[in-house]
């Protein structure tokens, strides 16, 4: 059916990004291109809360735009599914970003404590990978609102 190979066409390709974007993530860390800081965890906080802001804020002018007739018409027949895809995908790794944040900010437990570096490199990583997303979904956005 062409409309379901539209749809595995469009995820593909944020699949890739993702994987891409990964693997990408791994190569910075095994070179150390990722400071690691228990001082600046605020700021990693700060980042993915805006980050998370700005996604739900493109969300929704995305949302918005489907009254347009041929915006519409564009997410019946799943041309636009990528847009949504990219931003949900940033919003998730944005807000599983902040729950590790207040995970290792507000609980003491033993697990946490121990494990520290690794729960800011999850973080780090994470905040990497939803600003990739983050800027693919911007892109769409302006994209879609210069066509219509």
């Amino acid at each position: 059916m062409v409309i379901k190979s539209n749809v595995l066409r469009f995820y593909w390709s944020n699949i890739l990004l993702f994987v891409v974007s990964v693997f990408i993530t791994i190569i910075l860390f095994k070179n150390n291109c990722f400071k690691i800081d228990q001082n600046k965890v605020i700021d990693l906080t700060n980042y993915n809360a805006v980050i998370a802001g700005f996604l739900f804020t493109a969300l929704s002018i995305l949302i918005s735009a489907l009254s347009n007739e041929r915006i519409a018409r564009l997410k019946k027949y799943h041309y636009i599914d990528k847009y949504f895809a990219a931003i949900i995908i940033a919003l998730i790794l944005s807000i599983s970003a902040l729950i590790f944040n207040f995970m290792y900010l507000f609980f003491t437990i033993k697990f946490i404590t121990d494990h520290i570096i690794i729960f800011q490199k999850i973080v780090v990583a994470e905040s990497f990978v939803s600003s990739i997303f983050f800027i693919q979904g911007v892109y769409y956005v302006i994209k879609t609102l210069k066509k219509y």
